[in-house]
């Protein structure tokens, strides 16, 4: 059963439109929501913004700190659904955003004061698509309303990336939380394929850099939480799995240097996973057969999409329970 809260209705007609959409995805992190929806509403207030905030079916009393959430601010936009996952989830909760920014907001990332316009500040001075900073690292004991700094230190490095599709192939380790983007280049990227579980922010990334520069800003601008097991980032085979696929989906926006990029880190990868991780399934052969993936892709005579479904299948051996459910992964 969905219950659904507009309370964007009762925004006077005459509020102007917000400049960046704050939008929250919830799936059973109540312990780190309080400190998350305190950060996020001080960003919103700093910046005109708007918040539009969807519990995904939580089982662990998210829902309650949500809803009282939405009653004590009547002007954000907030509903409970029934568990849907991650993508279709932001298909849904991105088609509602109105601001020029939208700000994705990972239910267990505190935002730092002030980055919110510092990452567009950045992206405006470079004519970014997506800019993001880096991170704190925390956990796994949550933060509290308190606990939160009142200001952020602030650094004057803004680099973009002389090739951004090239970062995110190689090189992606930002978040969602950790980044802002173009409202209007991102619906270039939606809906995204419901089919996938896990890595959206890869997958929202892509389209976007493809046409727009990546910026960079030197300086945290949430905190990240490590530790628990029951975030979908734990699973690496299935970031690795995820990643393969989000890679193919966009294969027509690569040119043949980022392909060859794309193929040799799959390759080197599933040969180090292999060796760490399942040592069982190791063979000579594998191994052998990936060393020449990698051989061959620097000189672009192996078949892009059949290299990577084969290297995909090594992780979807195990991943198949998950895979199946897709909404719900742990």
């Amino acid at each position: 059963m969905t219950m659904f809260i507009d309370m964007a209705k009762l925004i006077p007609a005459g509020r102007p439109l917000p400049s960046v959409s704050f939008l929250v995805t919830s799936y059973n992190k109540a312990a780190y929501l309080p400190a998350v929806l305190a950060s996020i509403r001080s960003e919103a207030d700093a910046v005109a913004g708007e918040i539009i905030l969807v519990d995904d079916g939580s089982s662990d009393g998210s829902e309650q700190i949500c809803a009282a959430f939405a009653k004590a601010h009547p002007w954000i936009t907030y509903w409970r659904q029934s568990n849907r996952g991650i993508y279709a989830t932001v298909n849904s909760i991105a088609a509602r955003a109105r601001g020029e920014w939208v700000r994705f907001c990972d239910s267990d990332d505190p935002l730092l004061p002030g980055s919110t316009d510092r990452l567009i500040n950045a992206a405006q001075e470079t004519d970014a698509g997506v800019a993001y900073g880096q991170s704190i690292a925390y956990g796994p004991e949550p933060l509290t309303e308190n606990g939160l700094p009142a200001s952020a230190a602030r650094a004057s490095v803004v680099k973009v990336h002389p090739d951004g599709l090239m970062y995110l192939i190689r090189n992606m380790n930002f978040t969602p939380s950790m980044a802002v983007c173009r409202a209007d280049a991102l619906r270039e990227a939606l809906p995204l394929p419901a089919d996938l579980v896990s890595c959206q922010d890869l997958a929202l990334w892509f389209p976007v850099v493809s046409r727009l520069p990546l910026a960079f800003v030197g300086e945290p601008v949430c905190f990240n939480l490590k530790g628990t097991p029951n975030q979908l980032s734990a699973n690496y085979a299935l970031t690795l799995q995820q990643t393969i696929r989000i890679t193919q989906r966009n294969a027509d926006l690569l040119s043949a240097h980022h392909k060859r990029a794309a193929l040799l880190k799959a390759a080197n990868r599933t040969r180090r996973w292999l060796r760490k991780m399942r040592p069982d399934r190791n063979s000579l052969g594998t191994q052998l057969w990936l060393m020449l993936v990698a051989a061959r892709a620097r000189f672009g005579r192996i078949d892009f999409n059949t290299t990577l479904d084969k290297i995909a299948s090594c992780y979807e051996i195990e991943l198949g329970p998950i895979l199946d459910r897709r909404a719900k992964p742990f």
